[in-house]
């Protein structure tokens, strides 16, 4: 609020689990992200089966389009959760995203894949 920036000490998230305990480098962020746009292959070795990468992006739980999600994409036609990923359509596009925070971090990864090759038939 005065403007000044200051470090932030880590806390101990244990407890948390997979809720926000995961450490990363934005170089190893990368590396995840080309392994999922190489549906599961990386580095020349193939790591998760393509089966298992399709089914991380197909959906699992349904959620709801309510006004608010309409306002941001009157395009929408899906909005489910599928293994770890958001999912999403966007003009014909599978939107596949997952983010989280915490004390003032963030991260966000997002890919846009056609239909098709992300999951969905």
């Amino acid at each position: 609020m005065d403007g000044i920036v200051r470090a932030v000490d880590w806390r101990n998230i244990d407890n948390a689990g997979p809720a926000g305990s995961i450490n990363s480098t934005a170089l190893d962020m990368a590396k995840w992200v080309r392994l999922q746009l190489g549906r599961g292959s990386f580095g020349g070795k193939r790591l998760i089966s393509e089966r298992m990468i399709d089914e991380m992006r197909t959906p699992h739980t349904v959620v709801p389009i309510d006004t608010g999600a309409r306002r941001n994409n009157p395009y929408t036609h899906l909005q489910a959760y599928g293994l770890g990923w958001f999912l999403q359509d966007y003009r014909g596009k599978l939107v596949v995203q997952h983010g989280g925070n915490v004390d003032g971090m963030t991260a966000l990864v997002a890919m846009m894949l056609r239909i098709g090759e992300g999951g969905l038939p």
